[in-house]
């Protein structure tokens, strides 16, 4: 199941239902439950079918986002296993001889998590060999 929703589908003034939620949003109704049993407030908790607010609906779903993002470090990459940043020891730089945008060359950095010695990769750029002596990489 999918972590990220689109949030500009919610309309911050808006009420909705759980079964809107989901509809709106292509999950579950037991999903919107979970969401309002891990804190989603709605609007009034005596009813028995309650209404989220969109704002609140908003909110919450990205402060759940947010909270599973990474931020990385120059040299870090993303362990996909550990969901977490490691610094690799070896990297290994693959040109993918794609160019981005007019001076970028396109290049693929492999390495092993020192943890569980998964394979994790990321995309960057270079400048083109023309230039490569003025600049480094840009990782």
């Amino acid at each position: 199941m999918k972590k990220t929703h689109q949030l500009r589908r919610i309309k911050a003034k808006k009420s909705y239902s759980s079964m809107e939620l989901a509809n709106l949003l292509g999950v579950h109704v037991q999903t919107v439950r979970t969401w309002a049993s891990n804190g989603l407030a709605p609007l009034s908790s005596e009813v028995h079918r309650p209404l989220f607010l969109g704002q609140t609906v908003k909110s919450y779903l990205s402060q759940q986002q947010n909270a599973r993002k990474v931020k990385l470090q120059a040299g870090e990459f993303y362990c996909l296993r550990c969901r977490k940043a490691v610094t690799p020891a070896l990297v290994t730089e693959v040109d993918r001889h794609v160019l981005i945008g007019k001076q970028k060359d396109s290049i693929l950095l492999t390495a092993h998590c020192p943890q569980c010695d998964c394979p994790v990769n990321k995309f960057s750029s270079r400048i083109s060999t023309t230039q490569k002596g003025k600049y480094a990489t840009n990782a």
